[in-house]
């Protein structure tokens, strides 16, 4: 997940699901639609190796340390080193730590991201007592999918693994952004590409308008959609 040539900061355009969020987002500028988060529910968590943990996975991600601008052409900014901390939030004074927890992730949530500046990402330890913490991440949608955000916290947690054992993390599966890039590039220009379009152009041709229970399309919605998944405590 790291760039192959390493420059302090490195122009590259955007994949085609990049470009679909940018659009979106900047049709509904005032909207959190796009803001995406998820949060773990642990057993006490050192903050200091979960820190070094964090530094070192966002340092393999190129996706996580990227910003968007559009000069006529979307692209984005890939930089080399970015600020990653842990913020340590301290909820055992409060009279329902989890009521307080679920509350403070809900306002991060709803924070409106800065595609042109970024950071579009957060990580947040989130204290409830000395046995129970919640580990929260919360990033932008054109920086991570599903699939990115679940390869990013396995690479996370064998890092943290790592570490707090005293070892040497195991070495990254190095696949660069520009890469990725560079294979959707390759596709596009190539046969199968055209063929794959010339398939689905052939399916549909002569299809119906497609049927709808509404007058119109729906609004945006007015706060981010959040999913908890937590994990039990071993």
């Amino acid at each position: 997940m790291a760039l192959s040539e390493v420059r302090n900061e490195v122009r590259l355009p955007v994949t085609a699901a990049q470009l679909g969020v940018w659009v979106a987002q900047r049709l509904e500028p005032e909207s959190p639609l796009y803001q995406c988060a998820v949060h773990f529910d642990s057993l006490p968590l050192d903050i200091d190796v979960l820190r070094r943990a964090v530094r070192k996975a966002v340092a393999e991600s190129d996706t996580l340390r990227s910003r968007f601008g559009d000069d006529g052409a979307v692209f984005q900014i890939v930089r080399t080193d970015v600020d990653a901390p842990v913020d340590l939030v301290d909820l055992r004074a409060e009279t329902d730590p989890e009521a307080a927890a679920r509350a403070w992730m809900d306002r991060d949530l709803a924070t409106l991201a800065d595609l042109e500046t970024g950071p579009l990402f957060r990580h947040a330890l989130l204290v409830h007592s000395d046995q129970r913490h919640f580990f929260y991440l919360r990033y932008h949608h054109i920086v991570l999918d599903g699939f990115g955000q679940t390869r990013y916290l396995d690479r996370l947690a064998r890092i943290y693994t790592a570490l707090l054992a005293g070892a040497q993390p195991p070495p990254a599966r190095r696949r660069g952004l520009d890469e990725l890039l560079a294979e959707e590039r390759a596709y596009r220009d190539s046969p199968h590409h055209t063929s794959d379009r010339d398939f689905l152009l052939e399916r549909l041709a002569g299809a119906e308008q497609r049927q709808t229970l509404a007058d119109g399309a729906a609004g945006p919605a007015p706060a981010p959609c959040a999913g908890t998944p937590t994990c039990p405590p071993n």
